[in-house]
């Protein structure tokens, strides 16, 4: 793979921020144009030998046909790709009309697929191209992308200064797309992980996950990866196996699944399967913890970089009602010595791993004032380790209080009050308030008996007489 080429289409790209888009959008926004229109561009390309084709499509199914809906599997087929544009415009079409421009652009991204279509909502290209176009900088960057300087299609050119212009493989575009978000992440000081995961990282992964059974791959390969962001784990994955120079150097066919929650980032990575040639039907929007986009699917290889430290509680009445899990994707199955199952919650979160011995455990027992053998009831849980012991994270939906009298000890309160209820319960001693608890019902409030119902009535009586009066003033006032 050349990649002085690629370089050289990300050199003339890059700049294009800078030349048209400075003063309309903050710098942190020029990756929200940049990208959809380098994707809008690379599939503009794509469509444009098939373009009269299309559009003959179009016409036989409106007119010989009879259709009121056209009928996307002939439109794939006469464009030869896995979407289409039924817009009589091409990018390079919409710059003979400036006049019009914003019109025309808004009918020729209308005119994309649903599959593309979704990928321009999800980058929010139509409120972006309207900006564009009030600021009078639309046209300049569809100038600077259907420039002959640069050659984004598949086939071989040469340029405006005679030079042969190499086609761009689907392998070359994702490798040129990556390295355009690659620039702008560490240009929006973006931390590794957050929104990408690192280039070495993920070869890293690939290495740890393939290398051992690269001799024993099945001829379909399918990989999942649960929080896919913008797909760089998926695709570099698939690139691993398939690689050519690389290690392993397999000739499987390889599928990529991925879900994603992040609009912009499920745009970017759908377009970037649409562009090297996967389905980007297998990448799904939306939360996994909330929902199973691919129920009943079993893949070979999972990887994945989820977000740690990430609130899930907007999720987590999908997975839980209150201690009961009501996902079974969360479940797992035991088998007990006898071969018998048992289906089990995940297991609880570890917080930290102690170790308890001689001098150091004599001075927590004292501290707690328990023995060994009731350890657990404090959070510390043994393990098949001699003086190793677990500390969980706790639940905080399942956190509670007691008030304890004075001279009750907590932890007799705790083994006959909660543990018959709650078996995995513990107490969190740091939390314990000693204090006096003041009943103001009790001793300062005077309670004051209710008047007797022959006194209240009389007093009704006698209102209603004052109303009466009242009622006849006024109204001989208005006869007068």
């Amino acid at each position: 793979m050349d990649h002085s080429i690629h370089n050289k289409i990300v050199s003339f790209i890059w700049p294009i921020a800078d030349d048209c888009l400075r003063d309309v959008f903050v710098r942190g926004k020029y990756r929200d144009v940049i990208l959809p229109m380098f994707v809008l561009r690379r599939l503009d390309v794509l469509l444009e030998p098939t373009k009269a084709e299309v559009l003959e499509e179009v016409r036989f199914q409106r007119v010989e046909a009879g259709f009121s809906d056209l009928e996307s599997q002939g439109l794939c087929d006469a464009s030869g790709y896995v979407f289409f544009n039924t817009s009589q415009f091409t990018l390079k079409a919409l710059l003979g009309n400036p006049s019009q421009l914003e019109a025309n652009f808004k009918n020729y991204i209308d005119g994309f697929s649903a599959n593309v279509k979704e990928i321009i909502d999800h980058f929010d290209l139509r409120n972006l191209s309207r900006k564009m176009a009030t600021a009078d900088v639309l046209h300049n960057v569809i100038e600077k992308f259907v420039s002959e300087e640069i050659n984004l299609s598949p086939e071989d050119k040469t340029g405006p200064d005679g030079r042969p212009q190499p086609g761009l493989s689907n392998l070359g575009m994702g490798y040129v797309f990556e390295e355009l978000i690659r620039r702008f992440n560490e240009e929006n000081n973006e931390e590794a992980g957050e929104h990408f995961t690192p280039r070495e990282v993920i070869e890293l992964m690939t290495h740890i996950i393939f290398m051992p059974v690269k001799d024993s791959l099945p001829p379909v390969i399918t990989i999942y990866d649960p929080a896919c962001g913008s797909g760089g784990m998926l695709t570099e994955a698939q690139n691993f196996i398939i690689d050519p120079d690389g290690g392993i150097q397999a000739t499987a066919d390889t599928y990529l699944y991925g879900k994603e929650v992040n609009g912009e980032t499920y745009a970017i990575c759908k377009s970037d399967m649409m562009i090297k040639g996967n389905s980007p039907e297998n990448i799904r929007y939306g939360s996994t913890l909330a929902s199973d986009e691919f129920a009943g699917t079993r893949f070979d290889f999972m990887l994945s970089n989820p977000p740690y430290g990430k609130s899930w509680k907007t999720d987590q009445k999908y997975i839980k009602d209150g201690k009961d899990v009501i996902d079974p994707r969360f479940e797992i199955t035991l088998k007990n010595y006898d071969g018998s199952e048992n289906i089990e919650a995940a297991a609880p979160v570890i917080k930290k791993q102690h170790k308890l011995s001689g001098d150091k455990l004599h001075a927590l027992l004292e501290q707690l004032g328990t023995t060994v053998a009731h350890l657990p009831d404090f959070g510390y849980w043994p393990t098949d380790k001699a003086g190793v012991y677990l500390e969980y994270e706790s639940d905080a939906d399942l956190r509670d209080s007691e008030s304890i009298p004075l001279n009750a000890p907590i932890h007799d309160y705790f083994l006959n009050e909660v543990r018959p209820h709650v078996a995995d319960a513990w107490l969190n001693m740091d939390s314990v308030k000693i204090g006096y608890e003041i009943s103001f019902n009790k001793y300062f409030y005077a309670h004051t008996p209710l008047r007797p119902l022959a006194e209240v009535t009389a007093e009704i009586l006698a209102l209603e007489q004052e109303t009466e009066g009242l009622l006849k003033e006024i109204v001989e006032l208005s006869q007068v």
